[in-house]
């Protein structure tokens, strides 16, 4: 079962918001500003912002017999921020590898 929210907003501010949702799926995303899709300072203060991104992939062949199957991750990052992160990840990567039962396949 799916459960829903509701929020109230002045019909001047839906008005406005339908409006860009339109105009969105009309022209597409490429007619946003680059700097409001891919934010490079912080909007309050000005300062460089730090980026992590994470991006998994699973692959597999979808022939029954053939099994072949490859894992990716890719990670975008930039800033101390990110090498913390970074070191996270490999440490949660190498206990992984360390404490999983059997073996891939």
């Amino acid at each position: 079962m799916v459960e829903y929210k509701t929020i109230k907003v002045p019909r001047e501010t839906y008005n406005m918001i339908e409006t860009t949702r339109q105009q969105l799926a009309n022209k597409g995303i490429q007619t946003l500003p680059r700097d409001l899709i891919e934010i490079e300072t912080c909007p309050i203060c000005g300062s460089k912002i730090e980026k992590l991104a994470i991006k998994y992939e699973y692959i597999r062949c979808q022939n029954p017999g053939c099994g072949y199957n490859q894992k990716n991750l890719q990670v975008d990052a930039t800033g101390t921020f990110a090498i913390g992160a970074m070191v996270g990840l490999g440490l949660a990567a190498i206990i992984y590898l360390l404490t999983r039962e059997g073996g891939e396949r």
